[in-house]
């Protein structure tokens, strides 16, 4: 029974070893993982920065407005061409 239990550790300990082991233990996984925490603390520290500088809330202006033409004429001076015709009047 030890020998079965000491080839069934050999096994196991062999088919570990062949395992590239954990993902984050090699020199990629280590830089993934400083990229990801590098990444998490710039959007922070710039969502902070958008919290603290608000653009000032501008109230809405009226638009332009619409052109009205008026076409009717009123009490519009008349012409005088001559002196004579206004001493005449």
């Amino acid at each position: 029974m030890l020998e079965q239990m000491l080839r069934l550790t050999l096994l196991l300990t062999i088919a570990c070893s062949s395992l590239s082991g954990c993902g984050y233990m090699t020199k990629q996984g280590r830089q993934q993982i400083a990229y990801q925490h590098y990444i998490k603390k710039c959007s922070g520290r710039k969502m902070k920065q958008v919290r603290r500088v608000k653009a000032p809330h501008m109230p809405l202006t009226p638009g332009p407005s619409e052109n009205k033409i008026n076409a009717e004429v009123t009490n519009a001076p008349q012409s005088v061409t001559s002196g004579e015709s206004a001493a005449r009047e």
